[in-house]
């Protein structure tokens, strides 16, 4: 008896990993970005008056703007570059881990308020 079982192919496998990569890329970039904003504002008072871009929102407007704006054109970049590609998935995870832990360290009060200028 002939064996008449196919193999199912998946165009799932076909998927490049460049466009995911990107994204976790600049999704732990950014928010490294905003971990390390956050306490050098608070350190550099002529800095944080540079972020102050509207009077009624304060430096918490350059704060989330600039790491937003980075993330984006990271995110571009890198999604450009890796078009059609396949960087490492593990690697993208891990910047994108380390990046959010550094966000969320940067950006917890009693670690960004030990920088507070006196």
């Amino acid at each position: 008896m002939a064996n008449t079982t196919k193999a199912v192919h998946s165009h799932e496998d076909d998927l490049p990993t460049g466009p995911a990569a990107a994204v976790l890329w600049a999704g732990g970039i950014g928010s490294a970005i905003l971990g390390l904003i956050i306490p050098i504002s608070e350190a550099i008072p002529a800095f944080k008056t540079w972020l102050t871009w509207n009077p009624g929102v304060g430096p918490l407007a350059g704060k989330t703007i600039i790491p937003s704006v980075m993330f984006f054109l990271i995110w571009f970049a890198l999604g450009m570059m890796w078009k059609g590609k396949n960087p490492s998935l593990r690697t993208a995870i891990m910047v994108a881990m380390i990046g959010m832990i550094i966000g969320l360290i940067g950006s917890f009060p009693p670690v960004f308020e030990m920088f507070t200028a006196h």
